[in-house]
């Protein structure tokens, strides 16, 4: 037998792993010597590259648990694997797992994944844990063959891409939580952090109870939704999922007046400025300044369409060009501050009108 003197086809480090749970010197892990091995348990040995482990085209079991593993696709190559083990590593990518058509036990626990792939040529698969993921769409339940699998989706935390709306704005939040194709997932126990008027729920006056859908109102700085899911099936195809569910809310501010182009044949004559003052002796005149400016002020027409704009460093804010009709003005919430006068108007604009509405604010 030839003697192999090029080790590039193998991870050092990986080498180093296999012989020391193997009781092997390095120069003996060969490709013939991996040819040898049917189970192996490499859990916890710092490994990050599984470059070379291919060539145990043998393997029947490895485990893989507790490293600092990201890409694992390598293992597509292991045909006869009927056994793995991947948990606490940085995995976020299992779609070479369809290949792997031997498998019968799968552990993913403690990875980042957040889509699970078709494994529906798994059809010996009895078993696969992947809590403490990312998940939240088990619709690959679907296309399982094997009737007597168990799904353990335990504790998953899905943080969704945050979504903008306008100052003032509200939003319906719909959770998208899939068991299989057929069965929606509803949430409980939901929270929201941020400044808002109201919340309302589509089915039951409670945030704690199972809801799909959430409408919360009058949105005015970034928030944070915070919900609980749980599902579980004890028959065939069974299993459990459960997790929580984040979505950030991004308030955007604008300074924009109507858009004058989307109205050409309506006359736009109308303007309603004013100023926002603080009243306090004891305030400095720099910290007025500060207070003051880049403060959100808001008009909501008839229709219910909103427009916001910024204070100067003076307090003045203005709406130029404003149709006639019925507003409201909104000045912004201030905390621990409260308002002399109303912080809240309603004014009738005809054509050519300007109006002038200010406000003044003190310390609690």
């Amino acid at each position: 037998m030839a003697k192999e003197t090029n080790n590039n086809w193998i991870n050092e480090h990986l080498r180093f792993a296999l012989a020391s749970v193997n009781n092997k010197a390095e120069n003996q892990i060969t490709k013939d010597y991996l040819k040898t091995l049917k189970e192996v348990d490499l859990s916890n040995q710092g490994i990050t590259n599984l470059d070379g482990i291919e060539f145990a085209v043998n393997l029947v079991s490895i485990n893989l648990s507790k490293n600092n593993i990201k890409d694992a696709s390598v293992l597509r190559r292991l045909k006869r694997l009927t056994n793995l083990e991947l948990c606490e590593n940085k995995i976020e990518d299992i779609s070479f797992l369809d290949e792997l058509v031997r498998l019968n036990s799968i552990g993913l626990e403690c990875n980042n994944i957040s889509y699970m792939p078709n494994l529906k040529n798994l059809r010996n698969l009895n078993l696969i844990n992947i809590s403490n993921n990312k998940i939240n769409d088990l619709s690959f339940i679907s296309s399982l063959r094997s009737k007597n699998i168990k799904i353990i989706a335990s504790e998953q935390c899905v943080l969704l891409n945050p979504i903008s709306v306008h100052y003032g704005e509200d939003y319906t939040f719909k959770p998208h939580i899939l068991w299989d194709e057929d069965n929606d997932v509803l949430c409980d126990n939901i929270q929201v952090t941020g400044k808002y008027n109201s919340i309302e729920t589509d089915e039951r006056p409670s945030i704690l109870y199972s809801i799909s859908k959430l409408l919360i109102k009058n949105i005015c700085s970034d928030c944070i939704i915070k919900a609980e899911f749980y599902h579980e099936v004890p028959f065939l195809k069974s299993g459990i999922l459960s997790g929580t569910l984040i979505q950030p809310i991004i308030v955007k501010l604008s300074n924009l007046s109507f858009d004058i182009n989307k109205l050409k044949k309506e006359k736009l004559h109308g303007k309603i400025y004013g100023k926002l003052s603080l009243e306090d002796k004891n305030i400095s005149d720099n910290f007025s300044y500060n207070f003051i400016k880049n403060r959100v002020v808001t008009i909501i027409d008839s229709s219910g369409k909103k427009i916001s704009c910024l204070t100067n460093s003076n307090g003045e804010y203005t709406f130029s060009n404003v149709e006639e009709g019925r507003y409201t003005l909104l000045f912004p919430f201030v905390n621990d501050f409260e308002y002399k006068t109303p912080s809240l108007y309603v004014c009738n604009l005809t054509e050519g009108d300007i109006i002038e509405i200010n406000s003044i604010i003190s310390k609690n």
